[in-house]
C-alpha cells in the first residue's frame, strides 16, 4: 500500500513540476536544478544574515559599553543607541537559529527540494 502511495505521490509530483514547466516555457530537466540551487539559497541566506548582525554586534556593544548606567536619565542618543543594541541583539539570535534549522539543506539539497515540491503541491 505504501508503495501505491509513493507512486501515486511521484506521479503528481512530476505533473506538478511539467505544468510549472510547460507554463514558463522550460523543460522539467531545467527547472530541477533551479530547486536545487534554491535550497543552497535558503541555507546561506541565514548565515549571511548572521554574518552581518555579528559585524554590526561590535559596534554596537562598544556604544553600550561607553555608557554610563549610573545616570537615572539617559540622552536620547543612548535610548536609540540601547534600542539598537536590543534590535542587532535580537537579529543576531534569530539569524542564528534560522541558519541551525536551514543548515541541513546543504547536505542533501535533492531531498529538501523534493520534500518542498511535495509540500507545495498539498
Amino acid at each position: 500500500m505504501e508503495e501505491q502511495v509513493i507512486v501515486g505521490l511521484s506521479t503528481e509530483v512530476l505533473a506538478k513540476i511539467n505544468a510549472l514547466a510547460q507554463k514558463i516555457g522550460v523543460t522539467v530537466e531545467q527547472i530541477w536544478p533551479w530547486l536545487i540551487r534554491q535550497q543552497y539559497v535558503e541555507a546561506f541566506y541565514p548565515l549571511a544574515l548572521f554574518g552581518i548582525f555579528s559585524i554590526a554586534l561590535f559596534p554596537t556593544y562598544r556604544f553600550l559599553k561607553k555608557i554610563k548606567w549610573d545616570d537615572y536619565e539617559l540622552s536620547v542618543d543612548q535610548v536609540i543607541g540601547i534600542a539598537l543594541g536590543i534590535c542587532v541583539g535580537i537579529g543576531f539570535c534569530v539569524s542564528a537559529i534560522a541558519f541551525i534549522v536551514e543548515f541541513k539543506n546543504i547536505f542533501n539539497p535533492q531531498y529538501w527540494a523534493l520534500k518542498d515540491l511535495i509540500g507545495m503541491i498539498k
